[in-house]
């Protein structure tokens, strides 16, 4: 070999061993822990994670938002110790990417798909959408010119008091006069008129209010972490017949888990 390429071919042949050594070597997995202590005001909680692996128990079964994540996400993220203002303003802030917002903000409709001219072959009066008192629409119109569309979807209907409905409101109101059977179906009934937005796509700055769809208060839609804790592991043991969980005889005895203060 010339004199000259030597060096270049002991800097190639080191590169190369580098290379392959890396390749070879598996990548260092972080250990998983055998028992975790949980700190809380109801006394702490030894959980131990290495019989729950030994159970043969899916990861996800517990770690739910590992779906959309390359990590656990600690249960603190989602389950706030109080759902206030704080964890409203901050909890965005908290997750892997954007994809995780999907977990709780799983679903939003886009604007509907109207077909004005199937409507009015279909009705053939104009009275049935619009309405037929002309003090009110002396002429028929779009809906947006007189029921405001709410500066942000946080915001369903208007302030206590007289007032006209919103758009959205209004809207709904007149198509449930012909299509009570969209409505019967409730949430399932929306894809008749609205297709759904790709959800990892969503402005997360302003996302559509949990109330919009749902009638239980956002506060038990997403559970605080007692709740969710309490929820997951009782529910699981009693569907299980193993460990420990609670009936009505045994409210009260949260020994079972929780460690004297």
């Amino acid at each position: 070999m010339d004199k000259r390429l030597r060096p270049m071919a002991a800097v190639v042949a080191v590169l190369l061993a580098t290379a392959l050594t890396g390749y070879l070597i598996p990548e260092a997995v972080p250990e998983t822990p055998r028992r975790v202590l949980f700190r809380n005001s109801g006394g702490p909680i030894v959980f131990d994670h290495g019989a729950h692996e030994r159970a043969e128990i899916p990861c996800e079964k517990c770690h739910h938002a590992s779906k959309v994540s390359t990590t656990e996400v600690p249960c603190g993220v989602c389950h706030p110790a109080e759902y206030d203002q704080h964890f409203i303003k901050n909890h965005i802030h908290w997750f892997e990417g954007r994809a995780a917002c999907a977990t709780c903000h799983h679903l939003e409709w886009g604007r509907p798909i109207f077909d004005h001219a199937l409507h009015e072959e279909v009705a053939g009066d104009c009275a049935a959408c619009h309405h037929a008192d002309k003090t009110i629409e002396p002429r028929e119109q779009s809906c947006r010119n007189c029921h405001e569309r709410p500066a942000t979807p946080l915001v369903r209907r208007p302030p206590e008091g007289p007032g006209r409905p919103t758009l959205r409101d209004a809207v709904h109101a007149r198509c449930r006069t012909c299509h009570e059977d969209m409505y019967e179906q409730e949430l399932l009934g929306c894809s008749n008129c609205h297709s759904r937005k790709n959800m990892p796509d969503v402005d997360w700055s302003n996302p559509t209010a949990c109330k919009e769809c749902h009638d239980k208060p956002t506060e038990i839609l997403v559970p605080t972490r007692k709740n969710a804790f309490h929820q997951q592991c009782m529910g699981c043991h009693e569907k299980m017949k193993k460990g420990p969980y609670r009936d009505e005889k045994d409210v009260k005895d949260c020994g079972r888990c929780h460690l004297p203060n």
